[in-house]
């Protein structure tokens, strides 16, 4: 009977977050309708830069015509330029509805496929979920490419679950060289002694990061580095660190004040789960878990697009209530936090507007004292 009334319990809590999320998040897409994001403007912006020999790091507001506002240069490391280049040409309102719908479908497709593939653990309530959080809203809305993100994530989750480490290290490699703050990953795969996925990851790492550099020289990633140490100064107009839907630990620290806090606790909570990878030796699941949610806080910019990545670990656990918090905070619309953030800073009490980095915190405590392992099925071992 308890387990029956639980169950009923957690139904009825996702049915209320679903009917209060999915709607919020419909209006943020109807509300930006008319704006032109300036996310995917970024992407075409590198594109059509590194095609005439500029710096795709770079802001060129006349690349993209009148109606285009770009306010941030692409981020994403230099193997993103020549992909980038590809798609130059294309034109920047037609490519961001095609894209838009492409990343609905895709994500749409992923989570019924994590769904299907992780049906010892994850339930319909799991996939609901996954659709009414904030995260891929927010993605289809500004174009961007978090979706991608997941794919590959997916992809190497799968593919460690049937214990096809190689191969699942070479797509942990090729997220590192799109997004190498994603490299908490391998580190602590090293950490925890499972050298078969870590070595493949790293070295798989390298070779895609030779691309751009072979392509463009070594100058790419000075232009790289150079755009990313600006965004994430605190000092500039509208710093991106400020922003209430950044959910990392610098993020939070610059909103309270003390940018510099931050880092030594980023530093600090890395060098704690790389301690306890190593004393305990965890699953290699478990570990996955931790570091998608340790990167997405330790690195400088956390937007709620990037939860997407957890899907596949919360998917194959059990949701503890650490979890479940966790879980509904990532479900509470853009529209909603930046909203609350406008109060509470008003207040002077900035702290309580971090709804995103409170999630992305539980999400990491939850993961840490879960103990499901990510382990092969029955006939699946390679």
């Amino acid at each position: 009977m308890k387990t029956d009334a639980r169950r009923r319990a957690r139904f009825t809590a996702v049915v209320v977050l679903v009917l209060f999320a999915i709607p919020l998040n419909l209006l943020l897409l109807t509300y930006t309708e008319g704006i032109y994001s300036t996310d995917f403007g970024a992407f075409i912006m590198a594109g059509r830069a590194a095609r005439r020999g500029l710096d795709p790091y770079q802001i060129y507001p006349r690349l993209l015509g009148d109606r285009w506002k770009p306010d941030a240069p692409n981020l994403n490391g230099p193997v993103s330029v020549p992909i980038l280049e590809l798609a130059g040409d294309v034109d920047p309102t037609s490519a961001l509805r095609a894209w838009q719908l492409l990343s609905a479908l895709l994500y749409v497709g992923l989570v019924l496929l994590l769904s299907r593939m992780l049906i010892g653990r994850a339930s319909s309530l799991s996939a609901l979920w996954a659709v009414a959080m904030a995260g891929p809203w927010d993605m289809i809305v500004t174009g961007q490419v978090y979706v991608v993100l997941l794919a590959i994530v997916a992809g190497a989750w799968l593919l460690l679950r049937r214990d096809q480490q190689v191969l699942a290290g070479c797509l942990i490699g090729l997220l590192v060289a799109i997004k190498p703050n994603f490299l908490v990953w391998p580190a602590l795969l090293v950490a925890g002694r499972h050298w078969r996925p870590a070595l493949a990851s790293l070295a798989s790492t390298l070779t895609f990061c030779l691309w751009p550099l072979l392509v463009y020289g070594p100058v790419i990633y000075r232009q790289w580095l150079g755009a990313s140490s600006l965004m994430t100064n605190s000092s500039i107009s509208d710093p991106p660190l400020l922003r209430p839907v950044n959910g990392s630990l610098l993020g939070i620290a610059a909103r309270l004040g003390v940018p510099s806090l931050g880092y030594l606790l980023a530093g600090l909570m890395l060098l704690g789960l790389a301690a306890w990878a190593w004393r305990n030796h965890p699953s290699i699941g478990q570990i996955s878990g931790v570091a998608l949610a340790a990167t997405l806080l330790a690195g400088p910019l956390a937007w709620v697009g990037y939860a997407v990545v957890l899907v596949p670990s919360l998917f194959e656990r059990r949701w503890t209530p650490t979890l479940i918090a966790g879980a509904a905070l990532l479900a509470v619309p853009l529209i909603v936090v930046t909203n609350l953030h406008g109060v509470v800073a008003r207040l002077g009490l900035s702290p309580l507007g971090s709804v995103y980095g409170a999630a992305l915190i539980l999400a990491l405590v939850g993961m840490l004292a879960a103990k499901d392992e990510l382990a092969p099925k029955p006939g699946q071992s390679s």
